[in-house]
């Protein structure tokens, strides 16, 4: 009897949850509906036009939440359909209330799913933010730095040179006047600057008086107005020009050969005009070499000639090289002892001194006295 009793009661309570459930579900839709079609209570202001302009986007959406739960209790009671004829068993009283128990769970299981889903679904201001995320940041992270990268490619081919970087050098050349003689040519790469400086024989500075430049267009030629130092930059890989120069007291113009796109590029020019400039000292006119001398130039430059002997130098900072049983030595000291043959001097302060074969030499290095011993190393 008590067994009938509770089965009775269990009956009862479901029957009872399912008319709730229907209630509410029924209360819900016809408010929702309300709400759309701009049906409010008798105590709450009317609806503005504005409202009533934004009522067919809810409408929508309110019967799409009302079918929803629809939609899930036929899938549940075809998924239940389905289990049945799958687990089929011998037809016994047990087995079909529990199996009838289970498909009534799901269904109500499912009702409150949906109620939940509709309770807690997205208003149209959360999906307004949700497109304007999307319009304002279509792309994903890995898409921005994908983007990223390659545009970080593109810029580095841009930006290299098809061949080698040039090899930057420094050198001092010996102008020639004359005529009929071939003018230096200056070694340029686009977008490396040089500089050309302007000195006598004395290595003072030759102020200049002005320039002139055959192509102004392709080369950025830049010049104080007042001093020996012009700075020279090709703005393209091809296209040689030549430039002319005029001195302060020099008759003759200087004229240069600009040639770009070299592998070889000069930095730093130091040009020696023959003669004495108006900043020139005339102490060591006795001692200066001829400008024809390229060997004396050649080891100013620190590119002694192949037949020179290498010697070696202790006690200070110099080079010596035996060409033509004459000592040759390369310093930025003063020389005392021996009494030099020929001496010159470049613009940054470096001399070459040509000597009689002597073991010891003598210098001057900042006020001091500096014994220099010169040997064959054979």
């Amino acid at each position: 009897m008590r067994q009938r009793e509770q089965i009775k009661t269990a009956r009862w309570f479901r029957r009872l949850s399912r008319v709730l459930l229907c209630a509410s579900a029924l209360v819900m839709t016809v408010s929702v509906q309300a709400s759309s079609f701009g049906v409010s209570d008798s105590n709450q202001p009317p609806a503005q036009p504005q409202q009533a302009q934004n009522q067919p986007p809810l409408m929508a959406r309110s019967r799409l939440q009302v079918a929803a739960p629809k939609q899930e209790t036929k899938r549940i009671r075809s998924e239940g359909k389905s289990n049945k004829n799958q687990q089929a068993r011998p037809n016994t009283q047990g087995k079909t209330k529990q199996k009838t128990n289970n498909a009534l769970s799901q269904h109500q299981q499912s009702i409150r799913t949906g109620a939940d889903h509709i309770m807690q679904g997205a208003t149209l201001r959360d999906q307004a933010f949700s497109n304007a995320a999307r319009m304002l940041m279509p792309m994903t992270p890995s898409q921005i730095e994908t983007l990223h990268y390659l545009y970080a490619q593109s810029e580095r081919a841009v930006s290299s040179s098809v061949t080698a970087p040039p090899r930057p050098t420094t050198t001092e050349l010996a102008l020639n006047i004359s005529p009929g003689s071939t003018p230096p040519v200056i070694r340029l790469s686009a977008g490396f600057v040089t500089s050309v400086a302007l000195i006598d024989s004395t290595s003072s500075p030759w102020p200049i008086e002005w320039i002139d430049v055959g192509n102004p267009k392709d080369y950025n030629v830049q010049w104080d107005k007042k001093s020996n130092i012009v700075i020279i930059q090709a703005l393209t890989s091809y296209g040689s020009a030549n430039m002319a120069m005029k001195l302060v007291g020099l008759t003759t113009p200087i004229m240069l050969t600009l040639m770009p796109g070299q592998k070889v590029v000069d930095y730093r020019v130091d040009l020696r005009v023959p003669g004495i400039g108006p900043n020139g000292t005339t102490t060591s006119i006795q001692g200066l070499p001829s400008m024809g001398d390229p060997v004396i130039l050649s080891v100013l430059n620190g590119v002694p000639p192949k037949s020179g002997i290498i010697l070696h130098v202790t006690g200070g900072a110099a080079q010596a090289w035996l060409i033509n049983n004459q000592v040759y030595l390369r310093t930025r000291m003063t020389v005392l002892s021996p009494s030099w043959i020929t001496q010159l001097s470049s613009g940054d302060g470096m001399h070459v001194y040509v000597l009689p074969v002597s073991p010891v030499v003598l210098a001057m290095s900042h006020g001091q006295m500096v014994s220099l011993t010169v040997k064959h190393d054979g």
